[in-house]
């Protein structure tokens, strides 16, 4: 098992936005937990183009960062390429 106690604050979450220039105005086509955004980013150029990645908080611990993500999966359960049409909806209202 692995101990998170003291862990330290080394991991980020991001999401992964087409078009626009912020997370509002753009698509979110990906979510998930990286210790490096830079090469995350450039992981994820190969399967969206013209994309970038935005931190979303503060460094945390891989614990809280794990917890964020199965969240977000949960409350968003389809896939990947999908995900960004979903959340524009919900956050519209629709």
């Amino acid at each position: 098992m692995v101990e998170f106690r003291n862990s330290p604050r080394d991991v980020f979450k991001y999401m992964v936005v087409q078009g626009g220039r912020n997370l509002k105005g753009g698509e979110i086509v990906y979510w998930g937990v990286t210790n490096d955004l830079a090469r995350r980013e450039a992981e994820h150029q190969t399967r969206f183009p013209m994309s970038r990645v935005e931190q979303i908080g503060r460094r945390t611990t891989r614990k809280a960062a794990l917890t964020w993500s199965r969240r977000m999966d949960r409350r968003y359960p389809v896939p990947a390429p999908l995900r960004g049409s979903l959340f524009r909806l919900i956050s519209m209202g629709v």
